[in-house]
């Protein structure tokens, strides 16, 4: 008689239950907008483990799951977003991405989910372009739209981005008035120098 122990872990049961839980895990991560690299499971940071939390808590999950399915949980938000009409990888950091393109004609990249810190808006293409995703980026005084999906730039989440100084005492200058930029969108936005009403492209319409 075998006195060797059952691995009750890796029976087809458990294997069907983690792989569900996965799945579950994946997609309350989509639906929050959250990027793999944010929720870290093997040497994370209070704010992973704290996102984990909300993952979990949005599944409907009542306790944290293993490791090995936080591990396939991850994998399968990645592969949804490899999935994606359009996914690239960020050539930084490898995460995949989508590329539109501005109002004012600038290539952009932002996270494959809308997120509740989005700025960037899909919006219809302009008359005239073939092809390629249009969005508009919204500042912070813009009313933000009911109803419609708003995803951030890569660059707000991007772990291999590299940091952008902040100056209290100088304000971000518009290119064409020089009077203050909105701060908090100057910050996000690296193409946006120039007021929308001062951009020398913007179609003059005579009254």
């Amino acid at each position: 008689m075998s006195t060797a122990t059952a691995d009750f872990a890796h029976t087809r049961h458990a294997e069907t239950n983690r792989q569900r839980k996965a799945n579950a895990l994946a997609a309350a991560a989509a639906n929050l907008g959250l990027q793999p690299y944010e929720l870290k499971v093997i040497g994370s940071t209070a704010v992973e483990a704290e996102q984990r939390r909300r993952v979990r808590r949005t599944a409907g999950l009542d306790r944290d799951p293993s490791v090995e399915t936080w591990m396939l949980a991850l994998g399968y938000l990645e592969a949804r977003a490899a999935g994606l009409p359009g996914a690239r990888q960020c050539t930084a950091c490898g995460a995949f991405v989508l590329q539109v393109v501005t109002e004012h004609d600038q290539r952009l990249l932002i996270d494959p989910y809308p997120h509740a810190t989005g700025t960037v808006w899909p919006v219809a293409a302009p008359a005239g372009r073939r092809s390629g995703k249009s969005a508009r980026v919204l500042a912070g005084h813009d009313e933000r739209p009911d109803d419609q999906p708003l995803y951030r730039q890569h660059t707000a989440s991007c772990p291999a981005a590299p940091p952008r100084p902040r100056s209290r005492s100088r304000a971000a200058l518009c290119g064409e008035c020089g009077l203050p930029l909105d701060q908090v969108l100057a910050e996000r936005d690296p193409t946006y120098t120039t007021h929308p009403k001062c951009d020398p492209r913007e179609e003059v319409r005579p009254p």
